[in-house]
């Protein structure tokens, strides 16, 4: 069980790894003059026609098309999920001690960050490979939550709420309508991430009655929509 264990610990730091270029890609700190020459020009071309309020701001997104669920993908999710159940079982594994982040948002600035995470896609999505972040830890508190189902029917669950496409280079769960997980089955890592442009544009948002958001947003560098993002929802305005 040792070797199991051991892989686990290599599978997340894989996982880690694997969410470099989504890092690079979200880095707040790092200034992009193109992108925000590309964001400053949106903004000129919809004055008048989104509210003077509305703030400009950069903000990844996923661009990439679907593609039918490969079999050979299901099969090793399926693996997966299998070798942290025997993993669970054989180290009883302690419910996690951290907050879930499964709650409805407590404020407008929340809501309008629910809003922003609507119109990315899922950029940072793309990092949960086969394995969509699923631990011991995140069985064991589905299990402590449902009381009244076994581990093979949770186990069947997941496997039954795999979509038939998914978003190409992506997790195995990320869909055309976003996660095909409810909350509380995701793992922590899907339910508390925000990317660090997200983060930065909370920092300096009001909890309540924020601005509206212009969000002109980029995949790898190019861009990929622009959109602005209320208290009422998400309205796409131009897309590529």
């Amino acid at each position: 069980m040792g070797t199991e264990a051991q892989d686990n610990r290599e599978l997340l730091a894989k996982l880690e790894r694997e969410q470099e270029r989504v890092r690079d890609e979200n880095e707040w700190i790092r200034v992009d003059a193109e992108a925000e020459a590309v964001a400053k020009q949106a903004e000129r071309e919809l004055r008048g026609t989104i509210p003077a309020n509305s703030l400009r701001w950069i903000l990844p997104a996923n661009a990439d098309p679907l593609a039918p669920q490969d079999p050979a993908r299901r099969a090793e999710f399926a693996r997966h999920l299998a070798e942290i159940a025997e993993g669970m079982l054989l180290d009883r594994t302690p419910l996690p001690t951290i907050p879930q982040g499964i709650e409805a948002p407590a404020n407008d600035r929340d809501r309008l960050s629910v809003g922003a995470c609507t119109a990315c896609r899922g950029s940072c999505c793309r990092a949960g490979g086969d394995h969509a972040y699923l631990t011991e830890e995140t069985l064991a508190r589905v299990l402590h939550d449902h009381p009244d189902r076994t581990l093979a029917q949770v186990l069947e669950t997941y496997l039954q709420l795999l979509p038939a496409e998914t978003v190409r280079d992506s997790c195995v769960y990320h869909s055309a309508t976003g996660c095909g997980l409810p909350r509380e089955l995701r793992s922590e890592t899907c339910n508390q991430y925000l990317c660090g442009k997200l983060r930065n544009l909370q920092a300096g948002l009001p909890e309540n009655k924020p601005p509206p958001l212009l969000a002109v947003m980029f995949d790898d560098g190019k861009w990929a929509r622009t959109a602005l993002i209320d208290q009422n929802g998400v309205k796409i305005l131009a897309e590529e």
